[in-house]
C-alpha cells in the first residue's frame, strides 16, 4: 500500500517554507535552523547576522527559539477571530515547556487560508491550571510581512546570546536559581481584590499575566498592552501604567514591595 502524505503535513511544510522565506529576505539576514530530531515544543531557532568591515555577512551567535504552528483555516488552534484579533489555543504541556526554556521562545502561527505569518513572544509569566490557554494575537502588530517587518520589533524581543553549555566558569551561587523580570508595572485598578479580577478574566476566558493588587493598584511583571483594550477598560482606570520599576530597586526600596513581588510570583490563575 502506498504511503499517504497527510494534509496536515503539507500545511506544516508550507508554514516552514513561508517562515524560511521571511528569514531569507529579512534585513539583516536571519539564519533559520529547523530542529527536527525531537519535537518537544521547539521547532527551530533563528540567528541574527551582521555585516562586517569587509562587507561580508557573519553570524552573531544571538538567537531566538521558534515554535511554529501551521493551520489551514484555524481549526482547534484559532478561536474568537475577527478582523483585528484572534486567539491561539496553546496546550498546557507546550506552555510548561516554553516556560522552562532558558531562552526566549517565539510562537509563530501560519494560517494557510490567508497565507500569512503572525509572531509573538511567549510570555513566561503566564500561569495556568487549565489544560489549555488562549494567547491573543493582533493581526496588524503581530503580522510578519516579508521584506517589511523587522522581527525583533514585531515581537518586542531582542535576540539573546546562545547559551554555551560547554563553557566552564567558576561561579558562586545559592541553591535556588533566580531570574528577575525586566520590569514591574503598576496600574490604577478599579478593584481592590484579586478575586474581582479573576472573576472577570475567567468570565472572558482569556489568558492573563500573574498579578497582585494593593490599595487599588495592580502590580504585574508584564506590560498589559498585550491584553485587549476592551478587557483593560473593565479592569483599569487607566490603560497606561502609572509606574514602571526596575525589580531590584523596587524590592530594595520597601519591605512592602518585597511582599508584592512574592505575591505576584505565587499567584495563580
Amino acid at each position: 500500500m502506498a504511503k499517504i502524505v497527510s494534509s496536515q503535513h503539507i500545511t506544516g511544510e508550507k508554514g516552514v517554507v513561508k517562515f524560511s522565506s521571511f528569514c531569507v529576505n529579512h534585513s539583516p539576514y536571519l539564519i533559520f535552523r529547523e530542529e527536527s530530531k525531537n519535537d518537544f515544543g521547539i521547532d527551530g531557532e533563528v540567528e541574527l547576522t551582521s555585516v562586517n568591515e569587509d562587507n561580508k555577512i557573519e553570524a552573531t551567535g544571538q538567537i531566538l527559539k521558534i515554535q511554529l504552528k501551521s493551520t489551514v483555516k484555524g481549526g482547534s488552534y484559532i478561536v474568537d477571530e475577527n478582523d483585528d484579533f484572534f486567539k491561539f489555543v496553546a496546550q498546557k504541556n507546550d506552555i510548561d515547556y516554553w516556560n522552562k526554556h532558558v531562552l526566549s521562545v517565539i510562537l509563530v502561527v501560519y494560517i494557510e487560508r490567508e497565507d500569512k505569518l503572525y509572531a509573538k513572544t511567549v510570555d513566561k509569566t503566564l500561569a495556568t491550571n487549565k489544560n489549555s490557554l488562549k494567547i491573543s494575537f493582533d493581526k496588524k502588530l503581530n503580522l510578519l510581512t516579508e521584506r517589511q517587518t523587522i522581527l525583533s520589533e514585531a515581537i518586542n524581543q531582542s535576540f539573546v546570546n546562545r547559551v554555551q553549555f560547554g563553557t566552564r566558569e567558576k561561579i558562586f551561587s545559592n541553591i535556588f536559581s533566580i531570574e528577575f523580570p525586566k520590569f514591574i508595572y503598576k496600574y490604577d485598578c478599579k478593584f481592590k481584590s484579586n478575586i474581582d479580577i479573576y472573576n472577570i478574566i475567567n468570565e472572558e476566558g482569556i489568558d492573563f499575566p500573574k498579578f497582585t493588587i494593593k490599595s487599588n493598584f495592580l502590580y504585574t511583571f508584564t506590560d498589559l498592552k498585550i491584553i485587549s483594550p476592551t478587557i483593560l477598560e473593565k479592569l483599569l482606570n487607566n490603560k497606561k501604567s502609572v509606574e514602571t520599576n526596575v525589580p531590584l530597586r523596587f524590592i530594595q526600596s520597601k519591605k512592602e514591595n518585597r511582599n508584592i513581588v512574592t505575591e505576584i510570583v505565587n499567584s495563580i490563575q
